[in-house]
C-alpha cells in the first residue's frame, strides 16, 4: 500500500501500520511514499529507499508500476533492499511519459540496475 491507505487500514503511521501488518502475518510489507520513495520490512530488516530523483509528468500507474518491478526483485531472489530499489527504479520510468505504459522499461533495462 501507500502511506496513505496504510494509516487508513491501521490508523499508524507507515512504520507501525507496517508492523501492524507483519503481526497479522504478512511475510514482508512494501510501502510507497511517494516522492520520498519506499519504506520495506519484513520485521527483520528495515529500509528507506530514496526515489530516483525525476521530472514527474504522469503518475498514473506509479504504483503498480513500483509492484511490478518489486516482485521482479523478489522472483529473481534479490534482498529486500534491492527488490525496493527496483520498484523505485520501474516507478521512476514510468512516471516520465503520459499514461500507465508509456515510460514502463524493458526488461533489458532492468539489467544495468
Amino acid at each position: 500500500p501507500n502511506s496513505l491507505e496504510l494509516m487508513q487500514l491501521t490508523g499508524k503511521d507507515y512504520k507501525e501500520g507496517a508492523k501492524v501488518l507483519l503481526d497479522m502475518g504478512v511475510e514482508i510489507v512494501a510501502v510507497k511514499l511517494g516522492k520520498q520513495g519506499c519504506y520495506v520490512t519484513d520485521g527483520n530488516e528495515h529500509h528507506i529507499i530514496e526515489a530516483y530523483k525525476v521530472k514527474a509528468i504522469d503518475t498514473t500507474g506509479a504504483g503498480d508500476a513500483f509492484c511490478a518491478g518489486f516482485l521482479y526483485g523478489l522472483i529473481k531472489e534479490n534482498d529486500l533492499y534491492e527488490c525496493g530499489r527496483i520498484g523505485n527504479f520501474v516507478a521512476s520510468k514510468c512516471v516520465q511519459k503520459m499514461g500507465a505504459r508509456t515510460g514502463l522499461p524493458h526488461l533489458a533495462d532492468l539489467k544495468d540496475l
